[in-house]
This record gives C-alpha cells, sequence and structure tokens, in this order.
C-alpha cells in the first residue's frame, strides 16, 4: 500500500484514488486540503475513483490511536467531498487523517 512506483512521494493506492496515475509523476490530482474556519475545521478533497473505501478519522494524541469521526459530508456534483468537524466538541489539539483503502 506504500509503493511509489514513479518516485513522486504519493503512494500509488493515494494517486489511484485521487484519480492520477501512479505510474507518472505529473498526473494531476486533487488531493485533500484541510482548513480552519469559523464553523470548524473543514476537510475538502475528492472526487474519489469509484470503488475506493473513504474514512474521515481523528486523534488527539498521534500515540492514543485513530477514531472515526462522526461528521456531515456533503459532495458537490464534481464530486468534490466537504466534512465539517465542529469546534465545540473538539479538544484543544486535534489531528485529521483520510483513510483510504480499495476492497
Amino acid at each position: 500500500m506504500t509503493a511509489d512506483a514513479d518516485g513522486d512521494g504519493r503512494s500509488n493506492i493515494l494517486e489511484y484514488a485521487f484519480g492520477g496515475d501512479p505510474c507518472r509523476p505529473d498526473s494531476s490530482e486533487r488531493y485533500p486540503v484541510l482548513t480552519r474556519e469559523s464553523d470548524g475545521v473543514r476537510l475538502t478533497y475528492g472526487p474519489i475513483t469509484a470503488g475506493v473505501l473513504d474514512a474521515i478519522q481523528s486523534s488527539s494524541d498521534l500515540s492514543a490511536g485513530w477514531t472515526a469521526l462522526d461528521v456531515m459530508r456533503t459532495t458537490n456534483p464534481t464530486g468534490v467531498i466537504t466534512a465539517i468537524d465542529p469546534f465545540a466538541a473538539s479538544p484543544a489539539k486535534k489531528f485529521y487523517r483520510l483513510s483510504i483503502s480499495v476492497p
């Protein structure tokens, strides 16, 4: 899962998931963007390749493990996904990751 056929520093599965070509370092995928906004932390990504499973996870401490983040997700007509984690329930320090898998 961590192989990098084109040597660009991005794993093959990540490039595939976001519509890139794992064998071409110049393929133009759309990678996840995390921004802090007035309504919380916003994660925007996609579109993702059909059949790829994605899960947003968070942790308050990188050594404590990851848990699924229960947030409302919306998908626009072009397949771009937006998820917002409101500040109210968030600890002062929070880490995020997007888990990608292919069944």
